[in-house]
């Protein structure tokens, strides 16, 4: 299980989180559904599509992110214009990439910041549901303290990390959302998955039974199949 990343998918109470987050996209049509948890729609996906976007290509942006780092299907206009000014984007071999291939690239980016999206989302209801499941529980307290320290750790002052919020496009649920799920992901590790007293070998069959479990509860529709799903047909995982 890799520690949290700063990217939606590379920085991710459950309660507050599900329900803010379910919230927003209540009149979406669902993409995914873990059971027992509550369903992730398309609108909730796209939101989280746009800030693993600007995520992936700042990790603190300090600054407003250029039109076009957001992949916007079905034409893909801004990517497009964006990526013909980037040199070191263009195709290799070739002085000036055509639109076509700038076109092929922005696809490829928006389906993997998608896939990296929806893996997240999954993610996040694995690790609370298995929470659940052995009797562990996290602290408002704790995620506040991981809020704390992210700030302190990463900004020099408010308005730097207030800054950093807007040009993120993050609110204070999605961020509360991405420093509980470090929070959980830590615990299931320490005191469950891999916890001390088990040998190597033990703490590999519990990672694997602990996929097999929640990927067996997960369900996705046509063209949101991604690691963790159980019509997924790859070796990845969404952890």
């Amino acid at each position: 299980m890799r520690p949290l990343r700063r990217t939606a998918a590379a920085l991710a109470s459950a309660a507050l989180a599900s329900a803010g987050l379910s919230a927003c996209g209540s009149a979406s049509p669902t993409v995914a559904q873990v059971q027992g948890a509550s369903p992730i729609s398309k609108s909730l996906l796209d939101h989280w599509i746009e800030i693993e976007s600007i995520l992936a290509y700042d990790t603190i942006p300090k600054a407003p992110i250029p039109a076009g780092v957001i992949a916007v299907p079905p034409h893909y206009s801004a990517c497009i214009a964006f990526l013909a000014t980037r040199p070191y984007l263009r195709e290799h071999g070739t002085p000036k990439a055509t639109p076509a291939q700038l076109k092929a690239r922005c696809v490829q980016h928006f389906v993997e910041v998608k896939r990296k999206a929806l893996g997240y989302m999954i993610a996040f209801r694995w690790v609370a549901g298995e929470l659940a499941r052995r009797g562990l529980t996290i602290t408002q307290a704790e995620v506040r303290k991981a809020i704390r320290m992210f700030q302190i750790k990463d900004f020099r002052s408010t308005r730097q990390f207030e800054n950093y919020m807007t040009y993120a496009h993050l609110t204070p649920p999605d961020l509360h959302f991405i420093l509980e799920y470090t929070v959980m992901g830590n615990k299931l590790q320490k005191q469950g998955i891999t916890r001390k007293a088990l040998s190597p070998a033990e703490q590999s069959q519990e990672l694997a039974s602990f996929i097999r479990r929640w990927t067996a509860k997960t369900s996705c529709k046509p063209h949101y199949v991604v690691a963790g799903c159980k019509e997924y047909r790859g070796s990845e995982t969404p952890l």
